[in-house]
């Protein structure tokens, strides 16, 4: 509680404001409400019931004016965005803060559904978002969003296959990198952009067989991800150890670390001079 002047109002001050029997009888309503609600606020117990019931949570969401995303074509300017409207605003708090409760399952469903792509985009990124949530994002019109959804850690196996197949090599890229990818999904990456095949030459669970393929790439730096996969056969190891062009590649990297530390200790020697010289 505060006073006029939102100075923090102490029992003693409260007493001293309305008068020992006005304040003891507020004071005596408000402990029996603290008593009765166990520390919680009441809007806090709402949330809590509202996020294991996916009826009552659909019920209070549907209260809100459901919102309706503006039609863009391609061949149309980028538009600065409109002010968020009051209702879409109270919306969209709504549920972001039913996410802070670890609604069940269905919960997310329902909001990987919404029209708004900003719900939508606040399930993709929740680190706690069920597969079956992910799933129906995998098919979202929105490239962010199906991104999110490609790097995220509970994404299924099956749905990483579906992702597989987009058309932007990003997407391809961020499942090549999932470790929950399949060894078969990352072959069929394999053929990919050379980022694609950089990625899938990146990660372990990718087949040895696969592997050695990726080590006659004509991109050098697909085959120094081969090379440093723990998981490529070692008589694909010793041949690439061999690699003219990885070892102009290795030279280059060295010397390029040689140079940055040397351009390190320079400014360093430079800051320390200058300061010793203040100080002298």
């Amino acid at each position: 509680s505060v006073n006029a002047n939102n100075q923090s109002l102490t029992e003693q001050k409260f007493k001293e404001v309305l008068g020992n029997d006005l304040a003891n009888y507020f004071l005596n309503a408000m402990h029996k409400k603290a008593e009765e609600i166990k520390g919680k606020h009441p809007a806090k117990k709402e949330m809590e019931a509202l996020a294991s019931d996916p009826k009552a949570f659909q019920k209070k969401f549907n209260s809100f004016e459901e919102y309706e995303e503006p039609e863009k074509h391609d061949d149309e300017e980028e538009e600065e965005e409109p002010e968020e409207e009051e209702e879409q605003s109270f919306r969209r708090d709504f549920a972001e803060n039913i996410l802070k409760f670890n609604p069940v399952a269905e919960i997310y469903k329902i909001l990987a559904k919404d029209p708004d792509s900003k719900i939508r985009e606040e399930v993709a990124r929740n680190r706690k978002a069920p597969p079956e949530a992910l799933a129906l994002l995998a098919k979202d019109l929105k490239g962010d969003i199906k991104g999110l959804v490609s790097r995220h850690p509970n994404t299924s196996s099956e749905t990483l296959a579906l992702l597989a197949k987009d058309w932007t090599p990003k997407i391809k890229v961020f499942v090549a990198n999932n470790p929950n990818t399949l060894p078969e999904t990352l072959t069929s990456l394999a053929k990919g952009f050379f980022e694609v095949r950089a990625a899938v030459a990146r990660n372990p669970k990718t087949p040895p067989e696969t592997l050695a393929l990726l080590g006659k790439d004509t991109d050098i730096h697909v085959k120094n991800e081969v090379e440093k996969n723990p998981s490529t056969p070692p008589e694909i190891k010793a041949i690439l150890a061999n690699d003219p062009a990885l070892q102009k590649l290795r030279k280059d990297v060295e010397e390029y670390k040689k140079r940055k530390q040397t351009v390190v200790e320079t400014i360093v020697e430079k800051v320390l001079n200058k300061l010793t010289n203040k100080i002298v």
